[in-house]
């Protein structure tokens, strides 16, 4: 059986940028979003963070040089979307592609997403926005610390020693994290 990612490189190497963008937003969009909603704390914004990134993807796939997983990219590209609608949440960008073809991809990831349980929903709710990224990025979707530094310096073509410094960083501030929201949920406890 092939995977998301073999598809999305058949579909590109073929020169169906279309189809490769629509098997990108169908497969990875669902935890995109749910990054964004996380990171975002909000549903609303999360969706318009989603939105540009799913604008920036369906604009920018040719130039993608899979020198990451195009999951990390997807990534990448959700947290800088992210971080831009944080700074300016009023800023409407171009729309130089026509939003239907993509709205209906767009509509599909967000009827996946989940809401997370109400307890730990509050402490997360009190993190930074680097810590709670951090946290979603190797907690819930899973990310080895090598993608974790690609989507978080937004360079997916990094030097590897540049990695594996910011790898180490990010696990030693990661273990912190832990220890931190540990104490915290003993705190609450009933």
């Amino acid at each position: 059986m092939i995977g998301l990612e073999e598809s999305i490189k058949a579909s590109w190497d073929a020169g169906d940028l279309p189809s490769a963008a629509t098997i990108a937003i169908e497969g990875y969009g669902p935890e995109a979003l749910g990054f964004l909603v996380s990171v975002l704390r909000s549903d609303e914004r999360g969706g318009e963070a989603f939105s540009i990134a799913c604008e920036d993807l369906w604009k920018g796939i040719g130039a993608f040089s899979w020198r990451c997983a195009f999951r990390t990219w997807m990534y990448t590209l959700a947290r800088h979307a992210g971080v831009r609608l944080a700074r300016s949440p009023h800023l409407r960008y171009d729309r130089n592609i026509p939003l239907s073809q993509i709205s209906e991809r767009v509509r599909a990831a967000a009827s996946t997403y989940n809401e997370r349980s109400d307890r730990f929903a509050r402490i997360r709710a009190t993190l930074t926005p680097e810590d709670e990224t951090l946290l979603v990025l190797r907690v819930d979707k899973k990310m080895a610390w090598r993608e974790i530094a690609q989507v978080i310096e937004g360079d997916e073509a990094l030097e590897d020693e540049i990695i594996r410094r910011t790898s180490a960083r990010l696990r030693k501030r990661f273990q912190l994290l832990k220890d931190e929201l540990r104490d915290r949920v003993k705190s609450e406890a009933p």
